[in-house]
């Protein structure tokens, strides 16, 4: 037995007055909603930079002797190459900044098109209701850069819908669609393709009950021949995943405290903790209150994979297997299936219109508040990258930070995080080397060369000011492994003084002196950050 979609209305003239003021809600939510990125240089996402100087290695390295001496590209089949694939051919034709706008502004739009596509395989029609997908773009993923996630989340949705729409599709036609898209899936990002996978084994465990109900008995070769088509799609990327090279590097698994698992459930509408997030909130809350009422009603597909997916979110821990922030990407999917796969029920315009009027005072507020978090940091950007001018082409520099974590009287309110990375721009434009990008041989291409291998983490967090000295006294160095502030990862700062050319201290709106005066001479200096060329201890003696 085949199940079908919700019929869809009758075809209608585009140019209809209802599809007028559908195609104006959405482009004037993608209006509003692309602002922010409009508005700045560089976004203020975590990870974003890291990608970025990644990118333009890969775009790059064939014409800067700089870079060739500190990176190479090796291709494997990793499960996380959106950008990779993508951002290097746009980087030859608009530059390193214009194209990561670009792809930010993609990963941002996408998965609303992705709810869109599968509401109308659901319902038949597109409507407005997709649109309140937009409330949760400026999500945590999103703030902390997790662009390939959030770029192949879209796809995922959109694979999604093609799955449910090509139901009564010859089997062929429909597995050979289906396992293009779920190999395009695994090399844009593993947990949206996993998310895929969840999704298919949902809606398949519908229509495998649905069929049941219907005739009162199971088709036992019916089904084993539907399961092994749907399954069928995945045998690429599990060759794909076993051709996979291991990654020697730090591998942490931890599931997190409850605290944490409860902000991983309200990531969709975290991100920067100001007025966006507030209004997030009060969304997330009507979305439950219209659901619990009966105002929102759910397309029954959907209910076996939002159950998977839901499992799936509450287990996942918070770092898997070095994957940091792995509990804050499902939830965001689910909120984007749940939007796609209800609609509501209002009765009345007044009520419509009301519902209509608080998501558009949210999305503005949404986009106002992102605008003034990143005008900051972007002004930051543009002050460090004018001195970081200063840093000869091809040196190796040194990411040290302050960190007051621990420290119970500390008052600063800023965003130390989206200082981690800021080396990275340095990277794109002096072709430093910076031990902390991202070159896990099992996500990305780029690696580090021979030369600078054993100074590579693959991932970590900058250095802080008090762990320098002790550094360069191997007798210390122990101690700073038991430390919880070197993010599980060695501590490539070991005898920096021998190792690297010059260090770049962010003090963000702290009174931080030179940690090391005997070894560190001043180059440059800014309103949160200092420049310090390193003082070789041959010929400026050591302390």
């Amino acid at each position: 037995m085949t199940i079908t979609p919700v019929a869809a209305q009758p075809q209608a003239r585009w140019w209809t007055p209802e599809r007028l003021r559908i195609i104006a809600v959405y482009a004037l939510a993608s209006l509003v909603a692309l602002a922010p990125i409009l508005l700045v240089d560089i976004p203020a996402l975590t990870d974003y930079p890291n990608h970025l100087a990644r990118m333009h290695i890969m775009a790059s390295i064939n014409g800067d002797p700089s870079l060739r001496a500190f990176y190479e590209v090796a291709w494997t089949p990793a499960p996380n190459l959106a950008m990779d694939l993508l951002l290097p051919p746009l980087i030859q034709l608009v530059g390193t900044f214009a194209a990561g706008k670009i792809f930010v502004a993609a990963a941002l739009l996408l998965p609303v098109a992705g709810v869109a596509a599968l509401h109308a395989a659901l319902f038949g029609r597109v409507g407005i209701w997709p649109a309140a997908a937009f409330l949760f773009v400026y999500n945590q993923p999103f703030a902390w850069g997790l662009l390939n996630f959030l770029f192949t989340s879209g796809f995922f949705l959109l694979a999604l819908a093609a799955w449910i729409a090509t139901v009564r599709w010859p089997p062929w036609r429909r597995l050979a669609l289906s396992a293009g898209l779920s190999v395009l899936l695994y090399f844009g990002h593993f947990f949206a393709f996993s998310a895929y996978g969840l999704s298919i084994v949902g809606t398949e465990l519908w229509r495998c009950r649905a069929a049941w109900l219907e005739v009162g008995r199971l088709d036992i070769r019916g089904e084993i021949r539907s399961w092994t088509f749907a399954m069928a799609q995945f045998l690429v990327p599990a060759l794909l995943l076993l051709a996979l090279p291991s990654w020697g590097g730090t591998k942490v698994t931890e599931y997190g405290a409850l605290d944490e698992k409860l902000l991983a459930l309200l990531s969709p509408v975290l991100s920067y903790g100001g007025a966006e997030t507030l209004g997030g909130l009060v969304v997330l809350a009507g979305l439950v209150l219209l659901f619990l009422t009966g105002r929102l009603v759910l397309a029954p597909q959907l209910r076996y994979a939002l159950v998977l997916l839901t499992i799936a979110a509450l287990l996942m821990p918070n770092s898997l297997e070095g994957n940091w922030l792995a509990d804050r990407r499902l939830p965001v999917l689910i909120f984007w299936v749940f939007i796609a796969g209800t609609r509501p029920t209002l009765a009345g315009p007044i009520a419509n219109w009301g519902m209509a009027s608080v998501c558009a005072i949210v999305m503005i507020v949404n986009a106002a508040s992102i605008h003034g978090v990143w005008q900051i940091y972007d002004s930051h950007y543009a002050e460090f990258r004018s001195a970081a001018g200063q840093i000869p082409r091809g040196a190796r520099v040194l990411p040290v930070q302050v960190d007051k974590r621990f420290d119970p009287e500390a008052r600063y309110s800023g965003l130390p995080y989206l200082y981690w990375h800021l080396l990275s721009l340095t990277v794109i434009d002096r072709g430093i080397f910076y031990p902390i990008l991202f070159t896990n041989p099992s996500a990305q291409p780029v690696r580090v060369a021979a030369a600078v291998a054993h100074l590579d983490v693959s991932s970590g967090m900058p250095a802080w000011p008090e762990s320098l000295l002790p550094a360069t006294d191997p007798a210390q160095v122990p101690d700073l492994l038991e430390d919880d502030r070197h993010g599980h990862g060695p501590i490539y700062w070991k005898d920096w003084q021998l190792e690297y050319d010059y260090v770049l201290l962010v003090r963000m709106g702290f009174n931080q002196p030179n940690p090391a005066p005997a070894l560190l001479e001043p180059v440059a200096a800014g309103s949160f950050f200092d420049i310090y060329k390193v003082v070789r201890p041959e010929a400026g003696g050591s302390d």
